[in-house]
């Protein structure tokens, strides 16, 4: 993955601007992403079995179809700045759909 915003979606950004550490204890929550091997945070990354990818990475590995069609716990764990608001709001649409049904 690109660390400069060349290839971005709008709306996203580089994986290492999305970790946010305002505790020491917040070092915990780090994981390694299994796509890219870049470190991310466990609360907004998805957890598949037992690895743990960004957004973007899991879509680029397996399609934004299998994104999609994972368990709303896992998708509501997703940031615009991991995604990009194109799929970020295809998957707000797709969880209001599931909510209404």
């Amino acid at each position: 993955m690109p660390t400069d915003n060349k290839g971005l979606e709008p709306g996203q950004l580089p994986h290492d601007q999305l970790i946010d550490l305002q505790r020491a204890h917040d070092v915990r929550s780090l994981k390694e992403c299994h796509g890219c091997r870049q470190i991310g945070q466990a609360p907004a990354m998805l957890h598949v079995d037992v690895l743990w990818y960004h957004g973007r990475c899991y879509a680029e590995a397996y399609s934004e179809a299998a994104l999609q069609s994972l368990p709303p716990r896992q998708l509501c764990r997703l940031q615009i700045g991991d995604v990009g608001l194109k799929l970020a709001r295809r998957i707000i649409e797709q969880l209001s759909e599931r909510d209404h049904a």
